[in-house]
């Protein structure tokens, strides 16, 4: 076929729109990270706060903080209270440093309270001691005091990324405490979507009118647990308030003494997602269709 110096300029026109077109495809975030082309109804455009730049690196901070306070007693008992919180604080996540939402539900659930932030929340745990017994006063001291006895306190707060992939970023949280008899254990998780800059929560990733099937998936891993393993285990009577969401499915987190001895400490059960398909949310599904390289990361000790 011989090539007309009219068909090469029409030839180099439809190379510059097609050129054109898959840039702008690409800004708006239809591209995506498995390379599929794919366009958001116009529903998700309008729930996502912006559409975020996916290639930019994550930024943290870490922060590491404690106290140590003494109440002598006019018997001559001496109560201590040792308060640790080391967190791996994000700055910004794929370029967005506007995060107030992801850090208000941090703070929240890592001390129980809603600080306006970080630093309204290390000084006020910080400087009020939570010790075992009632006290009217007490002191703050520089080096960490001996417990004496049954009669030491300590609590120890950790936040920091659990979870990562190309569209999920999740956060645990680590609460420890010691009131002088009994050791105490809590995890917790926040889940942020990385493209759509916005949290998501349990109604967001499953039909929450269909927990009892759901609870019912979860016990048949129980009972797995329980004839296989020899573990025991008590069958859950509904779902966990704490779940994090994992490669190959979903891991509802229950508190000490929930479905197991306390000693036991938190128990964490995983329904895989071709089991959980028929009650996902449509906004998980497609999150799951778009989602790579998803990795754990190791806790941040103290």
């Amino acid at each position: 076929m011989r090539v007309t110096k009219q068909n090469l300029v029409i030839l180099v026109w439809v190379l510059v729109i097609m050129n054109v077109a898959a840039a702008v495809w690409f800004a708006v975030g239809i591209v995506n990270s498995d390379g599929k082309f794919r366009f958001f109804d116009d529903d998700s455009v309008q729930r996502a706060d912006t559409l975020a730049d996916l290639s930019l690196p994550d930024e943290y901070q870490m922060i590491t903080d404690y106290a140590y306070h003494v109440s002598e007693q006019g018997n001559g008992s001496t109560y201590t209270c040792i308060t640790f919180v080391k967190a791996k604080w994000p700055v910004s996540i794929n370029g967005n440093s506007g995060m107030g939402h992801l850090k208000e539900a941090l703070i929240t659930k890592l001390f129980g309270h809603p600080y306006s932030d970080m630093k309204e929340a290390l000084d006020s745990v910080l400087a009020k001691p939570q010790f075992n017994i009632p006290v009217n006063a007490f002191r703050r001291v520089e080096e960490r005091p001996t417990s004496i006895s049954n009669l030491g306190a300590e609590h120890y707060y950790r936040c920091f990324p659990h979870c990562t992939s190309d569209r999920l970023l999740e956060y645990k949280i680590v609460r420890n405490d010691y009131d002088g008899t009994h050791a105490t254990h809590k995890a917790g998780f926040v889940h942020y979507d990385r493209l759509r800059q916005q949290l998501i929560t349990i109604d967001m990733v499953i039909d929450l009118n269909k927990q009892e099937q759901i609870t019912s998936l979860v016990n048949e891993r129980i009972k797995h647990f329980v004839d296989d393993e020899q573990m025991s285990l008590q069958r859950a009577i509904t779902l966990p308030q704490e779940f994090y969401l994992g490669a190959t499915g979903i891991v509802f987190v229950f508190p000490e003494g929930a479905i197991a001895p306390t000693e036991s400490g938190v128990i964490e059960i995983k329904v895989d997602y071709d089991k959980l398909k028929p009650y996902l949310t449509d906004y998980y599904k497609e999150l799951l269709e778009n989602n790579a390289n998803y990795k754990e990361l190791p806790d941040v000790q103290l």
